[in-house]
């Protein structure tokens, strides 16, 4: 009888094993499906004009929470103009680095309430294409975009919120707004590697295992518009 337990136990041990196995696989083959030939916009006229959404970004550097201080960015391009300390006592729980879908939707449905007379659409897991053409549309009408990405930590990598302010494709260059407060400028390819994650050089397994079953999301950004865009 013990031995019948033992054996039933190390089965699903192995089965658990084969199907976290299979999943983070199958993961993998998502994310480079996400990569796709992007340098096509490079061929569009349209996309190798200059936009810039801030010239002068501010001192938005956080205090506790990264989320709250780009949102506290965004939000004053739609006018509200509050900090990040007022988003955090009226929106309530911070968000998790690591924020899954539902989490996620409520950051975009707080972002929206505080941008009265615009909307805030969410994207993930999109091809690099669209999310380039998306965020340049959106700089181009003026608005700064919510992102979240992995970036250098010390040794490591992790994962932070942060805004895309500008992006000229005609010096293959993109410049992004830190919750440090100070901006960052990338070439493309070091762009689109840290919105798919890829650049997150030994991510832990728990994150693999999250993205693999659903629970984090890749290419994340809120695009503020106008209704009808």
């Amino acid at each position: 009888m013990k031995e019948k337990i033992i054996r039933s136990s190390v089965i699903a041990l192995i089965l658990v094993l084969l199907i976290g196995i299979l999943s983070i696989l199958a993961g993998d083959l998502r994310t480079a499906g996400m990569i796709d030939k992007y340098t096509v916009v490079y061929g569009n006229a349209e996309y190798l004009l200059p936009v810039t959404a801030i010239d002068s970004p501010g001192n938005y550097a956080a205090e506790e929470s990264e989320a709250y201080a780009m949102m506290a960015r965004v939000s004053a391009w739609g006018g509200t103009n509050l900090t990040e300390s007022a988003l955090r006592e009226k929106c309530g729980a911070d968000f998790q680095l690591n924020a899954g879908p539902k989490e996620t939707e409520r950051l975009r449905a707080d972002l929206e309430a505080e941008t009265p007379g615009y909307v805030v659409r969410k994207y993930a897991d999109g091809s690099c294409t669209e999310m380039i053409e998306s965020i340049h549309h959106t700089l181009g009408g003026g608005a700064p975009v919510l992102i979240r990405w992995a970036v250098p930590d010390g040794n490591g990598w992790k994962l932070e919120y942060a805004c895309v302010t500008a992006m000229a494709l005609d010096k293959d260059s993109v410049v992004v707004l830190r919750p440090s407060g100070g901006t960052e400028l990338l070439k493309m390819g070091d762009f689109v590697n840290r919105m798919t994650l890829n650049a997150y050089n030994g991510m832990p397994l728990h994150l693999r295992l999250q993205y693999a079953f659903g629970g984090l999301e890749k290419n994340l950004y809120f695009l503020p518009g106008m209704p009808d865009q």
